[in-house]
């Protein structure tokens, strides 16, 4: 009796341990498709709008700039926090809105629901990175 409980233990662990990185992995690629989405919906107004923002200025104008400053500087890194602070609810929304073409309502939502969920220090890695992406 004492084995059976253990082997079902050792099932329980290695189950629910397989469904949360199948969990954490499907959030990835759900986020990463929305963020190509976005990407593709971009006009020339919204990319000339980030290399004009003041944080992405800043960032260029210091010649070599300290990432380390950053609270991340990677795509890979941008999603894992898009993903921690965002559900897949949210993310699916957002993907469906980017999907059919962004309005500037769209827009707007999209900035306010990020500057709900994220520092603006978050904020303004999330503009570098973009930018560091579109100039790749």
């Amino acid at each position: 009796m004492k084995k059976l409980g253990i082997v079902l233990l050792i099932l329980i662990v290695v189950i629910g341990a397989g469904s949360y990185f199948a969990y954490k992995k499907a959030l990835n690629v759900v986020a990463d498709k929305m963020i190509d989405q976005v990407a593709n919906q971009l006009t020339d107004t919204d990319i000339q709008q980030i290399k004009n923002d003041p944080d992405v200025k800043a960032f260029l104008a210091s010649g070599n700039p300290n990432d380390a400053n950053l609270p991340f500087t990677t795509k890979k890194e941008a999603i894992q926090r898009i993903t921690q602070r965002l559900s897949i609810g949210d993310l699916k929304e957002l993907a469906s809105m980017a999907s059919g073409g962004l309005t500037a309502e769209e827009k707007e939502k999209i900035k306010t629901e990020f500057e709900s969920k994220f520092s603006p220090e978050e904020i303004k890695a999330l503009k570098v990175v973009a930018y560091k992406e579109l100039n790749k």
